[in-house]
C-alpha cells in the first residue's frame, strides 16, 4: 500500500504520460522526485531550484573547458544534476501549486542556457586537452550545438502540438504568441520590468520560430490525432534534450566526446530526416478524417484555442 501510495504520489507530479521522455521518465523524474520530498519541507521556490539548475550548467562548461578526463567526468555528473534540477523545479511547482506563467518561461529557457554552458566548455577542454576531431574542436562543437538547438525545437513543437490536439492541456504556439505579445505590451507601458521583458522577448521569438513548423492552428479530432500521432510522438523523442544529455554525460564519464558528436549530428539528424516526411503524410491523413468527421461550424474552426 506505502509503494502504491509513493507511486501515486509520483505520478501525480509528471507532466502527462505521452509527451514525457523516456530518460526523464526513468531516470532523471525518479530522482527529482527525491529532491522534491526534501525540498517541500523548505520554504525553497521552484524558481530558486531553476537558478540552481543554471549553476550546475555552469559548472558542467567550466569542468570541460579544463580538457582532462576528471574534467569531462565532473562535466558530465554536473550537466546531469542540471537536468534533474530542471525536473526538479517543475515537480516542485506542480507540488506546492507555485507555478507562474514566468517560472515556466524561465524553465524553458534553463535548457538552452545550460546547453550554450556546456557547448562552449566542451569545445573549450577538446581544444585545451588537443583531441583532434574532424572539422575541428570550434566548428564540430558549433555543429552539434546547432544541431542540438534544431532538435529541440522540432521535439517542443510535436510534443506540444500533442498536448494542444489530442490532450487538450495546453494553448496552441499561436495563443502562446498572442499572450506573450500583449503582456509585452503591457510591460513596455507600465515601464521597468526589463528583466521579465527580456526573458518574454526571448520566449516570444522562439515561440515564432515553432509557428513556422506549423501550417495553422485548426483544432482536429482528438481521438484521430491520438491515433495516429501517438507511435509518432515516440518516434519524435529519438530527438529528446534529454536524451543527448544523457549520451553527453556517458560520453564525456567514457572520456569519448565522439560518441555525442556521432548521434547529435550524424545519427539524430539523420532521424528527423526520416521522420519529417512520415509526419507530413500522418498530418495530412489526420487533417482529412477530421475535416470528415467534424461538420462544418461546430466552433473548431482556426483561432479556437484553449481556455
Amino acid at each position: 500500500m506505502a509503494k502504491e501510495s509513493l507511486l501515486a504520489r509520483y505520478r501525480a507530479l509528471l507532466k502527462p504520460l505521452p509527451i514525457e521522455g523516456l530518460p526523464d521518465l526513468l531516470l532523471f523524474r525518479p530522482i527529482a522526485f527525491v529532491f522534491v520530498q526534501i525540498l517541500k519541507k523548505y520554504p525553497v521556490t521552484p524558481n530558486q531550484v531553476s537558478l540552481s539548475s543554471i549553476s550546475m550548467g555552469l559548472l558542467g562548461g567550466l569542468s570541460f573547458a579544463l580538457g582532462t578526463r576528471l574534467g569531462f567526468a565532473l562535466g558530465g555528473i554536473f550537466y546531469l544534476l542540471a537536468a534533474v534540477l530542471d525536473c526538479t523545479d517543475g515537480m516542485l511547482a506542480r507540488l506546492k501549486k507555485s507555478g507562474t506563467p514566468f517560472g515556466r518561461i524561465i524553465d524553458g529557457a534553463i535548457d538552452y542556457t545550460n546547453g550554450m554552458f556546456v557547448m562552449i566548455g566542451l569545445a573549450a577542454g577538446l581544444d585545451r586537452a588537443g583531441i583532434a576531431v574532424p572539422l575541428g574542436p570550434w566548428p564540430l562543437t558549433a555543429l552539434a550545438g546547432v544541431s542540438l538547438a534544431l532538435h529541440c525545437v522540432v521535439m517542443d513543437h510535436f510534443r506540444s502540438r500533442y498536448a494542444f490536439q489530442a490532450l487538450g492541456v495546453k494553448a496552441s504556439v499561436f495563443d502562446a504568441i498572442r499572450d506573450h505579445e500583449e503582456t509585452l505590451e503591457d510591460l513596455r507601458v507600465k515601464g521597468g520590468h526589463r528583466l521579465l521583458r527580456f526573458v518574454l522577448g526571448a520566449s516570444l521569438r522562439y515561440h515564432r520560430i515553432q509557428a513556422r513548423i506549423a501550417p495553422d492552428e485548426r483544432r482536429l479530432d482528438p481521438r484521430i490525432y491520438a491515433r495516429f500521432n501517438t507511435v509518432l510522438l515516440r518516434a519524435w523523442q529519438g530527438l529528446e534534450l534529454s536524451l543527448h544529455i544523457l549520451i553527453l554525460a556517458v560520453a564525456a564519464l567514457l572520456f569519448r566526446p565522439g560518441i555525442f558528436f556521432f548521434y547529435a549530428i550524424v545519427v539524430a539528424n539523420a532521424w528527423l530526416l526520416i521522420l519529417a516526411p512520415i509526419q507530413s503524410l500522418v498530418d495530412r491523413r489526420v487533417a482529412a478524417l477530421s475535416a470528415a468527421a467534424v461538420p462544418p461550424g461546430d466552433g473548431q474552426g482556426p483561432g479556437d484555442g484553449l481556455s
